[in-house]
């Protein structure tokens, strides 16, 4: 896993999800599996990410309910789309749409899909949280998970448009999701360069308050904070 954040490169890291893209493709390339399962943290991985499948020639490519059109409209000839409860087996692992509660609109002109999160089954279980706000469905109805990956701030300054977890409610969501290890991800978001001089605080208090108030709410679960450019690995 590895911490990307806006303040890497000027004016913008979208410059940055060429390398991105190719990285994934190595990665992929480097190791033979049946299927690879890429979970973008943010609007600029995403795109990195498709763009890595589409080098790699996949043969299928799941996505949200409603966004399959949009997809094949970019050259993917064999988009399925995942619904809330919906599974996809790859290779020896299962991946489960879990809702999540934020705008599924993708402005300006959409395309308008469900929001969602992703666990992903094997021999360990993580559980995406992608963008979304508390709610009570986090619970997963009780089933394990062994590391959660949760958004701790929004985007620019404050928590941005839209429905974003900050670093309170991100631990507040660990008492309902009792994963056994949780890393903070998706802070620095749209980080304008000149911005980093007004509020330099904002590249590193949200994980490190994250792991603050995650001792106090859910001190059971192991926090395994990441710094901008940090690549993590944890043992279970």
């Amino acid at each position: 896993m590895q911490s990307v954040s806006e303040s890497f490169l000027r004016p913008t890291s979208m410059l940055y999800r060429n390398l991105l893209a190719m990285e994934a493709e190595e990665a992929i390339r480097a190791h033979p599996v049946d299927g690879v399962v890429l979970l973008g943290g943010c609007d600029k991985t995403g795109p990195g990410l498709v763009m890595a499948a589409a080098s790699m020639n996949v043969p299928a490519i799941f996505v949200p309910a409603g966004a399959g059109a949009w997809l094949r409209g970019t050259g993917f000839a064999d988009v399925r789309e995942l619904a809330v409860g919906g599974e996809a087996s790859v290779g020896s692992l299962l991946v489960r749409a879990v809702p999540a509660v934020h705008s599924g609109y993708r402005p300006p002109f959409g395309p308008t899909a469900p929001p969602l999160g992703f666990v992903v089954r094997g021999s360990r279980s993580v559980y995406f949280a992608g963008d979304t706000d508390l709610f009570d469905g986090m619970a997963h109805r009780g089933e394990p998970i062994d590391m959660a990956l949760i958004p701790v701030w929004g985007w620019g300054p404050t928590l941005g448009r839209g429905l974003h977890l900050d670093p309170h409610r991100a631990a507040e969501a660990l008492r309902l999701i009792r994963p056994r290890a949780a890393v903070p991800i998706h802070w620095g978001t749209y980080w304008p360069h000149a911005l980093g001089r007004v509020f330099p605080e904002r590249l590193v208090e949200p994980p490190a308050a994250f792991v603050e108030y995650a001792a106090e709410l859910a001190p059971d679960v192991q926090t395994v904070p990441t710094a901008v450019g940090d690549k993590v690995a944890w043992e279970a």
